[in-house]
């Protein structure tokens, strides 16, 4: 598409255009009339998912250590982006899109790695363009080619650092493109392109770990309308874990992040940011194989940002001493034939050893490596054989067996005394199990459901049993300086005289007042005690009469204590007549214990509540 046509087109709709060329949601910037900007051209690179050569990269992004000498590996990757090139209209303060010249691509990649020396190896990709469609809307756009290569990467990688001494696995990278690309079709670049960098990556423990990656990409500048292609600032960063940690299948699940910015406009111009979230697995058939599923997701609006991806790819890995050697690793001897009328053995002196080697990656070369095929997992236990492992911990409480007191019984984790593996069922040693304490960090005593039992007045009595717990007095006195005719005790107030009532009658005689003040002054020094108020009787007439009787007795004290202040919502009376007697009514002395009122303590002074016990049924 000419410009004179971009320009018939954006004059027709009075607006202006910007065209983006994005993997995904992008756009190629703002456009302030169709005379300033540069001519149309598809020289713009759309592609922005490059697959890693390196057998032990998460997704996308490389890993920093080097291939072992003369170690082969290989991959294909194949991915579809969703409208990786668009076309917006500027419309105020957002933007519409309008066309998409590039609606979907299929694409996939061959890559290639070689190990020549422990520090060092090389690298290939052939990126192809398998099948590409647009959606031009009502605007007039250039034909594109549905198929073609890409641009032919080569690489080289040079180990720096290795995690075993430096606590982290690192290199320096570079990568150099050739616009190998016979049909631009936003397939290639304009030019060669060059991308110097760094990877540092670490193993965290047997499941998890992560790389990163910063570089800067230089290339020829292109123009294409408003948008300008030019210099990059690049980063990666990877994170995988491991399921197999776990017992799970030999699956990693994978994360990474892709970021780009002009290096002249850094976090500028929103056409020439680009970001993308990919999310995937890869599955190990065998330690040399891995299987690659995902997708990701474009989370910004700079050119190569795809709405959404997905991608599936294979890596794998072999040593190529080992097949030219026939799988020996070493040199081939030529074995002197043997004189069966002489005795003893062949000889191998003058033969030298084969070189060793680290085929697994972990820093151990074969001849110390007691797995040499299976890298080791640096986790502080036996690091130094290069076999993995997995920490002992037969309880599964997240304590080494080593250092584990219980090894077969698990932690309980409740933040006491953690580090010996055991678990505590009283942390705090007051004879209250946690299940049951209700303050499990505190010593307490069981009457207070294992909390601490409080002297206010510290007068050796405690509050609970006090009835003056805020004036200091003897335990003679319950806590009072003055004689008391009431006691606390756990489930009641416990009277030292009786409460008198009139003969068959509820009217409470006035010898008794003193015996219900002294009960409403406990009550009130100890504003969390709920009471029932209980009347008995002897068996000396009518038994519905007598539990009228008792019913009416209870409610006559409830009736004093709420005339002296009490909350009549802490007070319920219940009459039980005389099915529950605590003496022989055969006797004038029984009778008269029988005749009671019981002050029990439903809650407040333990915690707990007390539940009455209905009166039995009357004849």
């Amino acid at each position: 598409m000419s410009l004179a046509a971009i320009d018939r087109v954006l004059s027709s709709r009075r607006a202006r255009w910007a065209i983006g060329v994005a993997l995904g949601v992008a756009a190629l910037g703002h456009a302030t009339a169709a005379h300033a900007q540069a001519p149309l051209t598809t020289d713009v690179p759309v592609e922005r998912m490059h697959w890693t050569t390196d057998a032990d990269g998460v997704l996308d992004v490389p890993w920093g250590t080097i291939l072992p000498s003369l170690s082969l590996a290989a991959g294909l990757g194949m991915s579809y982006a969703n409208d990786p090139l668009t076309i917006y209209r500027d419309e105020g303060d957002s933007r519409v899109r309008v066309a998409s010249p590039v609606s979907g691509r299929a694409g996939a990649e061959l890559t290639a790695a070689l190990g020549v020396a422990d520090l060092l190896e090389f690298s290939l990709a052939m990126p192809l363009v398998l099948q590409q469609s647009s959606s031009a809307g009502s605007l007039m756009l250039p034909t594109t080619s549905s198929a073609g290569f890409g641009d032919l990467r080569l690489g080289a990688k040079l180990g720096l650092l290795r995690q075993k001494s430096f606590g982290v696995d690192g290199a320096a990278t570079v990568v150099v493109g050739f616009p190998s690309a016979k049909d631009a079709s936003y397939i290639g670049e304009a030019g060669p392109v060059a991308e110097p960098g760094v990877v540092v990556s670490r193993r965290f423990t047997e499941a998890w770990r992560a790389t990163a990656t910063l570089g800067y990409r230089v290339r020829e500048r292109t123009a294409s309308l408003a948008l300008v292609v030019d210099d990059e600032l690049v980063a990666q960063l990877g994170v995988g874990f491991k399921l197999a940690a776990l017992s799970g299948p030999a699956v990693e699940l994978d994360a990474s992040l892709s970021v780009a910015t002009a290096a002249g406009d850094a976090l500028g111009s929103f056409d020439r940011n680009y970001a993308e979230l990919k999310l995937g697995g890869g599955f190990s058939p065998m330690p040399s194989i891995a299987v690659i599923l995902g997708g990701g997701v474009g989370m910004s609006e700079g050119f190569g940002t795809p709405d959404w991806r997905a991608f599936a790819g294979a890596r794998f890995r072999f040593s190529v001493s080992d097949a030219l050697s026939g799988g020996g690793g070493g040199d081939e001897v030529d074995v002197p034939k043997l004189d069966i009328k002489e005795a003893g053995t062949i000889s191998r002196d003058g033969v030298a050893p084969p070189k060793p080697t680290d085929d697994d990656g972990d820093g151990f070369m074969s001849d110390v490596d007691a797995c040499p095929s299976q890298a080791e997992t640096v986790n502080g236990y036996l690091d130094d054989d290069g076999c993995p492992d997995t920490l002992p911990d037969r309880d599964q409480d997240g304590r080494l067996d080593d250092a584990d007191q219980c090894p077969d019984v698990p932690e309980d984790l409740d933040g006491n005394a953690d580090e010996d593996g055991c678990p505590d069922p009283d942390d705090d040693a007051d004879g209250v199990a946690d299940r049951e304490d209700k303050c499990p960090r505190v010593p307490g005593v069981v009457e207070t459901g294992g909390c601490p039992d409080p002297d206010r007045d510290g007068d050796t009595v405690v509050d609970r049993l006090d009835n003056c717990p805020d004036e200091p007095g003897t335990p003679a006195n319950a806590g009072c300086k003055a004689k008391q005719l009431v006691r606390l005790t756990g489930d009641k107030i416990e009277i030292l005289d009786a409460v008198y009532f009139r003969t068959d009658k509820a009217d409470i005689r006035s010898k008794s007042f003193k015996l219900l003040d002294n009960i409403a002054k406990v009550l009130a020094t100890h504003p969390a005690i709920n009471v029932r108020v209980e009347g008995h009787t002897d068996t000396d007439g009518d038994d519905a009469h007598n539990l009228d009787l008792s019913q009416r007795r209870a409610e006559s004290v409830v009736a004093y204590l709420t005339k002296k202040g009490i909350d009549r919502a802490r007070l319920t009376a219940q009459g039980f007549g005389e099915t529950q007697p605590i003496a022989d009514n055969a006797s004038k002395k029984g009778k008269a214990a029988n005749r009671r009122v019981v002050f029990a303590i439903t809650s407040g002074n333990d915690g707990t509540v007390v539940e009455p016990t209905a009166p039995a049924a009357q004849p």
